[in-house]
């Protein structure tokens, strides 16, 4: 199973899960908050607290970060993201935490989780 666990209260993520919705014709990867305790069947309480970074569950791997971004791409069938991974992690990652750190100025933080909209609904956990 492929699952992306993002911040539920963060409109950018938010904004990456329908995006990710809108590709995903083939229904390979469901979506969980954070802050939604089922979180804690699949990932260890560090992970569930920091909800600063993107957490790609895959088949009982786990990737955050950058690393995350790019295997997300890849399920999706986007294997040119691959090449990302010839840009160190260090900057990879840096430009990531430069953007989470940020997402609340960048975007808005939201009072509450979001209910996704019918379609979106039953891809999550």
């Amino acid at each position: 199973m492929n699952i992306v666990f993002l911040d539920g209260k963060c409109l950018i993520c938010n904004g990456i899960i329908k995006f990710i919705y809108r590709i995903d014709r083939k229904k390979r990867i469901k979506f969980c908050h954070l802050q939604d305790e089922k979180a804690l069947n699949y990932l260890e309480q560090d992970f569930v607290k920091n909800l600063s970074t993107v957490v790609f569950y895959q088949d009982g791997k786990i990737s955050t970060k950058s690393d995350a971004a790019i295997n997300i791409m890849v399920t999706l069938g986007h294997t040119y993201f691959k090449l990302f991974r010839f840009i160190p992690r260090f900057i990879r990652d840096g430009i990531y935490q430069f953007i989470a750190k940020n997402r609340y100025v960048i975007g808005e933080e939201l009072d509450v989780c979001p209910i996704p909209e019918a379609g979106l609904a039953e891809r999550f956990l």
